[in-house]
């Protein structure tokens, strides 16, 4: 999936998905990304990952329906 609702330069697909427990629907936003997000990584980038999470943070804040985010990186 392809959807770029995050726009990053490090947020390679950004889609809606919605997470169900017993007693609760929420909307999640999840944004895949190529940065390495483990901060004891020697290729872990804090300048990068900070950037990423506050674009991430002021998309929640602009589309106040979406309950929470997932960040999953995808790096080989």
């Amino acid at each position: 999936m392809k959807q770029r609702l995050v726009e990053h330069n490090h947020a390679m697909s950004s889609w809606l998905t919605v997470r169900l427990t017993r007693d609760s629907m929420k909307t999640v936003l999840v944004v895949e990304t190529d940065l390495v997000l483990n901060a004891e990584d020697h290729d872990f980038d804090s300048d990068a990952v900070s950037s990423l999470l506050a674009k991430v943070q002021e998309y929640l804040a602009a589309n106040r329906h979406i309950d929470s985010a997932h960040i999953e990186p995808i790096v080989d």
